[in-house]
């Protein structure tokens, strides 16, 4: 069983190797936007004006050790909490397949799927409730944090605490709150 991270929100892994070109997006035919159904403009795809929670999640198993953000969207209830098959916003790096880095694409909305069921408890963190003033701010810190280059150190896991490290500077996310989420995601077991 390979060890959690040991990165937390004041202790984040800083490398010197640099900054990839372009968020890690490279043109095309070589890698292609995963489809974002925010820009279908319909109201069951939209980040309405509403307070949202905003959850820390996390995907460990033997092959993978992930981390982004996440709140629910398309529906005009407040503290509406996202069930497997609602629509949610996104915001995190991710591998693509053939590519040896990560990349980021900014906020993306996609369909809730059920791959976080097998990991249990603790998988889905609230790090706090946003209003969508908040929650556009959150995306724009996130859309224009840097990808590393590939060090073997730096991952996933250090960029979603810079971008909540940020958060909390900007004073919409409580330090102790996304204190107390990071130490709950480092301690969510391998499956």
């Amino acid at each position: 069983m390979a060890a959690p991270p040991t990165c937390s929100l004041e202790s984040a892994i800083q490398s010197g190797s640099g900054v990839l070109s372009n968020f890690g997006q490279e043109p095309p035919p070589h890698m292609h936007k995963p489809i974002d159904l925010g820009t279908l403009r319909v109201p069951q795809y939209s980040d309405h004006d509403v307070v949202s929670p905003l959850h820390l999640r996390v995907l460990r198993n033997d092959l993978a050790n992930h981390w982004w953000l996440e709140w629910p969207v398309g529906t005009c209830e407040s503290h509406h909490v996202s069930r497997v098959n609602d629509p949610v916003r996104r915001l995190q790096v991710v591998q693509e397949r053939c590519h040896e880095h990560l990349t980021n694409w900014g906020g993306i909305t996609v369909i809730s799927t059920d791959d976080l069921q097998s990991v249990g408890p603790g998988c889905a963190i609230l790090l706090g409730i946003m209003d969508l003033v908040q929650r556009q701010a959150l995306e724009r810190i996130a859309v224009t944090e840097p990808v590393l280059v590939p060090n073997g150190e730096w991952n996933c896991q250090n960029w979603t605490i810079s971008v909540l490290q940020k958060a909390v500077d900007a004073g919409f996310l409580d330090r102790a709150a996304v204190d107390d989420a990071v130490m709950q995601a480092l301690a969510v077991p391998t499956l």
